[in-house]
């Protein structure tokens, strides 16, 4: 489950790249067609860097609060349970050989 949410959130991070990229590249063929100045390009550019930045943070805030509610332990949590049912594996053992 957690694979498939993982998944489904570098798919929105790789949506956003991609989105910023192609507007890029759309405000480079407006300079080069002359329907922009560079400067106007370059802030057009800088806008749209920026909203595609706002959007990717509220695309993750959004995702975050999502696993919250859904419960879904983070891998640090799986760790320190695996560490947790090492140790106890290994008290049963010890208990095992003594008993």
């Amino acid at each position: 489950m957690i694979d498939l949410v993982r998944n489904a959130l570098l798919a929105g991070i790789g949506a956003f790249s991609l989105s910023e990229q192609k507007a890029r590249t759309m405000v480079e063929e407006l300079i080069a067609e002359g329907k922009v100045s560079q400067e106007e390009g370059e802030k057009l550019a800088a806008e749209l860097a920026e909203k595609a930045k706002s959007s990717r943070k509220e695309w993750e805030e959004l995702v975050t609060l999502k696993l919250k509610e859904l419960k879904i332990p983070t891998p640090s949590y799986l760790n320190r349970l695996e560490e947790r049912i090492k140790a106890l594996e290994a008290e049963v053992a010890s208990l095992k050989k003594s008993g």
